[in-house]
């Protein structure tokens, strides 16, 4: 086996769970201020998370089948597999950075309990507020982010002995 495989099968339980929480606050956060329908929702969430984890998962199957031409051709550079990665990268810092700040939303409940309850619609809505807020701040952040990054080129020259 690889060390690709390897590494993907790794990590992929790792971030199929800080996926999947940040995917049901995000989408409890959404259902709390729209009412759309809880399997609208699921299934918009769904869509996303796949969307956005495509390539890898065709990166898992290619190195599964073997499939060398298209290993080359998502690795390579291509248009079509930048067009893949960097919803990839965007969505995993994204992840990433979301993760914690929900964490400490959902346990900041704990201390607060007897509170919670008493107010618990108000703070609910609060709390979904809060999770959209950071949601878009954040994927707005992580977009200026890449672009400026893509975009600017740092020459440092070192001089070694």
């Amino acid at each position: 086996m690889s060390w690709f495989l390897r590494m993907v099968l790794i990590v992929l339980p790792l971030l199929a769970l800080a996926y999947g929480y940040v995917g049901s606050r995000l989408g409890a956060a959404m259902i709390t201020l729209t009412n759309w329908p809880r399997t609208t929702v699921r299934r918009l969430i769904l869509c996303i998370i796949s969307g956005i984890n495509l390539y890898i998962f065709l990166l898992l199957i290619a190195n599964l089948l073997r499939k060398s031409s298209l290993i080359t051709a998502l690795r390579g550079g291509s248009a079509w597999g930048d067009f893949l990665v960097f919803p990839f990268w965007a969505g995993l810092i994204l992840c990433v950075e979301l993760l914690p700040l929900l964490l400490v939303m959902d346990l900041a409940r704990l201390p607060l309990y007897k509170a919670f309850q008493r107010h618990k619609q108000r703070w609910l809505k609060y709390q979904a507020t809060m999770s959209i807020v950071l949601a878009v701040g954040l994927a707005l952040y992580v977009a200026i982010r890449i672009a400026n990054d893509t975009f600017s080129l740092r020459l440092s020259q070192k001089e070694v002995k």
